[in-house]
């Protein structure tokens, strides 16, 4: 049985914070397109009808994210938009509610920016009510508009709180991309006329010495045209106040609130990109904690500029239906060369065969192509003896593997993943440099899916790990000697039948909603040797879970590892509580 060492009364509005014996309710309204609602608590369990807590936020076309409940209630400017008619569209609608015992909250509502109280309209709840909130069918009874919703919280013997927040009541239409400044929900940066030597680092915020944890979601060297989105996934154990990105050295555009990124469907923090007639695009950005040490985001190594082009500089080769293999190739000096089904060429079609050599520097992009991998060694390799950056790119690609290929690409400064799905493999993600992997599947791997890497890995599943009849094999989730600067986030392993998270050495990790679900003859997780700077957030351990101090686990004096809001098994939460420097957040 799961233990969760999260309490829903974690997430509390900071004007409450004071008041003790709160009780809370954190639950998920989901309405589909018919406009049938149904409810349902934070731990999935059934709660029944009616129940409409203080705050219904709209997100649009995207799977639930429980964490949204970051976006609260609060005085705001912007309005939320209530979107009237789902219109064969999957809406989601997060809300929360607390209430001190013996308080009540009383809702008024006011047409057109508080100038016309509706007084038919108002609403009253008290801590002892099922419902504490605004009953969300009230917007029904509203025509299009704009109102502002105040909600005075009335608690004996304290003065009177009152939170506001405006609301559209629109019919169901696509929601565009904001015209915004930087302190906008959706800003744009512009670019600048250049860069001035580097960026440095802010100096340390509060008391914390921690730096913060981020990685770019971009490809590199990709041509884009104006209204292209670039993000940053960060995070930090004291959380992140705000990520800046800035162009060609313009103005640095301020990003306080990660959101899901349309071009992704990751959750990052995110900007739309204004070309401003500039032909070459050099992004740097820096992700701010609340406390700890700033970060300059660097790309591979301590290279601090990502570069995007507005003219393509890349090179094509188009293969015809069959089967191929890829000789070395002369590489573009900027831009990709991208490897692709010739038109009108399905991907099942075209099929890259063998063993793939590219010496020197450049990028190769493989873009919608079937690769059959080889027995043993890497299915890419690059050049270990040179040091120009080097970098291979898989895209909308269909890996068809062999339980005995030990790795898929190797000696590359950069290998990139993107919407691609991985059928049997010994090992995935190994001897690689930095990685970026999003929105990938893989179907089954036999030993390791992370090995000896660090890196972003973003919305990936792996559906089953299991060594099957390889008895030499020893299967684990993510086994790294040192994974530096890794974040993984929205990452699910439902049927793991090796070790989870298998590290010997942890430093400058986060796991922020990874679920992994191991079989008996496994750990889910077990740290090794020296943690420090790691953040476990959200998602579930569901198997036996261990901190090895006789293989050497330890944290040195003046670091820390913390777990928050994370569902484990009750005898590792029980060794976290007392284990020194571990903070376990509820």
């Amino acid at each position: 049985m799961l233990f969760s060492i999260r309490t829903l009364s974690a997430v509390v509005l900071a004007s409450f914070a004071p008041l003790a014996a709160a009780q809370s309710v954190f639950m998920i309204l989901e309405q589909d397109a018919d406009g049938d609602a149904s409810h349902r608590a934070l731990d999935r369990t059934p709660i029944g009808d009616g129940l409409d807590p203080v705050l219904q936020f709209i997100m649009l076309n995207k799977p639930l994210d429980e964490q949204a409940a970051q976006v609260l209630w609060e005085t705001s400017e912007t309005p939320i938009e209530w979107v009237r008619s789902a219109d064969e569209q999957d809406y989601h609608f997060v809300e929360y509610a607390i209430l001190p015992v013996d308080a009540r909250i009383e809702y008024r509502i006011y047409e057109g920016q508080a100038e016309n109280e509706l007084v038919s309209l108002r609403h009253s709840r008290t801590s002892n009510d099922q419902d504490f909130g605004l009953d969300a069918s009230i917007f029904e009874e509203l025509s299009n508009g704009e109102y502002d919703i105040h909600a005075h919280l009335i608690v004996p013997d304290r003065p009177q709180q009152v939170m506001k927040q405006r609301v559209n009541v629109v019919e169901f239409a696509e929601v565009p991309l904001a015209e915004a400044d930087e302190e906008e929900d959706f800003p744009t940066v512009r670019a600048g006329n250049g860069w001035v030597g580097a960026t440095p680092t802010p100096g340390q915020i509060g008391n914390r010495h921690e730096r913060a944890l981020a990685h770019w979601n971009v490809v590199p060297e990709q041509t884009v045209g104006g209204g292209f989105t670039v993000g940053i996934v960060a995070h930090h154990l004291d959380g992140i106040d705000r990520v800046e990105i800035a162009a060609n050295g313009g103005q640095w555009v301020k990003i306080h609130q990660p959101s899901i990124n349309p071009r992704t469907q990751c959750e990052e923090y995110w900007t739309a990109l204004d070309l401003n007639g500039q032909d070459v695009i050099e992004l740097r950005a820096i992700a701010y904690p609340n406390q700890g040490k700033p970060y300059v985001v660097n790309v591979v190594g301590d290279e601090q500029t990502l570069t995007l082009y507005a003219s393509d500089r890349g090179k094509v080769l188009e293969l015809p239906a069959g089967r191929h293999e890829l000789r070395p190739q002369d590489l573009p000096d900027s831009g990709w060369l991208t490897v692709r089904p010739a038109p009108g060429v399905d991907r099942d079609d075209c099929i890259l065969v063998g063993r793939s050599r590219f010496w020197g520097p450049g990028n190769v992009r493989v873009q919608n192509m079937t690769i059959e991998t080889p027995k043993g060694g890497g299915v890419f390799v690059g050049d270990p003896n040179n040091d120009e950056f080097k970098r291979v790119w898989f895209d909308a690609c269909d890996f068809k593997g062999k339980p005995e290929t030990w790795h898929l690409a190797t000696m590359f400064d950069h290998t990139i993943y993107t919407d691609t799905t991985i059928t049997d493999t010994q090992n995935v993600f190994t001897r690689s440099g930095q990685l970026l992997v999003r929105n990938v599947t893989v179907k089954r791997v036999y030993e390791d899916v992370i090995r000896t890497a660090g890196g972003l890995f973003v919305n990936l599943n792996v559906d089953r790990i299991d060594r099957g009849p390889f008895d030499g094999y020893h299967p684990d989730f993510l086994q790294s000697r040192y994974a530096g600067n890794s974040i993984l986030q929205d990452v699910n392993v439902p049927n793991n039948s090796g070790q989870g998270i298998f590290p010997d050495t942890l430093e400058d990790a986060a796991f922020v909603r990874v679920n992994i679900k191991s079989a008996s003859v496994g750990r889910a997780i077990q740290l090794m040797g020296q943690t420090k700077n790691v953040l476990f957030k959200g998602g579930s351990y569901d198997g036996s879970a261990a901190l090895r101090s006789e293989r050497g686990f330890r944290i040195p004096a003046g670091e820390r590892i913390v777990f928050e809001n994370v569902e484990v098994r009750e005898n590792f939460r029980n060794n976290l509580l007392q284990t020194p420097r571990v903070e376990v957040r509820e």
